[in-house]
């Protein structure tokens, strides 16, 4: 059984996705320790939760069919106006991309259809890259030493600076990845 401390480190965890910071946020004496022990002792309660919230392939599937057919266009008016109100009784709102509020009224923008299209028709294989010609393997090219890859590498390390656990797991498999270059 959880006790308070540990269910507001759940809740925590599943807002930040850091369990440091969820426990620093759970007012845990020792954070850094507490965090990943409690990470270890709900993984099953947290993999339940997701599984609660988590779209399956087929959800993500049918709304983007509703957005590539513009099923969005039932619900403005003659005057072009959107009815939002019954766009959100039948919990249609994930169609709408944002609303902003202009000199002019409101503004509704919705995703576009195309788009989603292209999303489906990847989907499904549509579109496939073709290489014409041939490809020279005669020589190797050392992408780990290109000034963009250890640009990129730094400002990806940069970024997780805040996150120590998920910063130390991608060094270690950038680690990995350039040990396994040396090999080669």
């Amino acid at each position: 059984m959880a006790s308070k401390k540990q269910r507001v480190w759940l809740e925590e965890y599943l807002k930040c996705w850091n369990a440091t910071e969820a426990a620093r946020r759970a007012n845990y004496t020792h954070p850094n320790k507490r965090g990943p022990e409690n990470l270890a002792k709900f993984k099953a309660e947290i993999s339940e939760r997701l599984d609660e919230v988590v779209m399956s392939a087929d959800e993500v599937l049918a709304r983007l069919a509703e957005q590539a057919r513009c099923e969005y266009a039932t619900y403005i008016g003659d005057d072009g106006k959107v009815d939002l109100a019954q766009l959100k009784a039948d919990d249609k709102m994930y169609l709408v991309k944002c609303i902003k509020e202009t000199r002019y009224g409101q503004q509704v923008e919705f995703y576009d259809g195309q788009t989603a299209l292209v999303q489906i028709g990847k989907h499904h294989g549509l579109f496939v890259d073709r290489f014409v010609g041939e490809i020279d393997t005669s020589s190797t090219v050392n992408v780990l030493m290109s000034p963009e890859w250890i640009t990129a590498r730094s400002v990806l390390m940069q970024a997780l600076g805040p996150y120590p656990e998920a910063r130390a797991a991608v060094a270690a498999a950038l680690l990995e990845i350039a040990e396994v270059a040396e090999v080669e």
